[in-house]
């Protein structure tokens, strides 16, 4: 399945009030609906979520080893509480925010990063 990064995005910000939730879930379900009419995956996690680097890579439409360069480099912070590394949803959600710009596009056309968000010279073995 073709993922595109566009439609990975927060859909119910914690600011959301009780007076407004409502109408903001409808709208979330109505761009659910979308979605899977259009084939993509929906799924839905708390913010505080924490995911595998597997995970998180499905979520930023990279793959693991891009996904690992990026954490080497510093550029998504990531706890390794033993053998296995864990990002926030937050924290993923931050960069594919800040980055989505330069990158979503080229991702989702099966192509590479920019050299600004994964640098060659960063990159090992180079």
């Amino acid at each position: 399945m073709h993922r595109n990064p566009e439609h990975c995005r927060t859909l119910l910000p914690a600011e959301c009030v009780e007076g407004h939730l409502e109408e903001r879930l409808a709208e979330v379900t109505h761009g659910m609906r979308t979605a899977l009419e259009r084939g993509y995956a929906v799924t839905v996690v708390t913010h505080e979520a924490t995911l595998t680097t597997q995970e998180a890579a499905d979520v930023l439409g990279v793959s693991r080893p891009t996904l690992v360069r990026l954490l080497e480099q510093g550029r998504i912070p990531y706890d390794q509480p033993g053998r296995h590394r864990r990002l926030r949803l937050k924290d993923v959600l931050d960069f594919q925010a800040a980055h989505h710009h330069d990158s979503a596009h080229a991702l989702a056309d099966g192509g590479t990063m920019p050299s600004e968000v994964i640098p060659e010279s960063s990159v090992k073995g180079h």
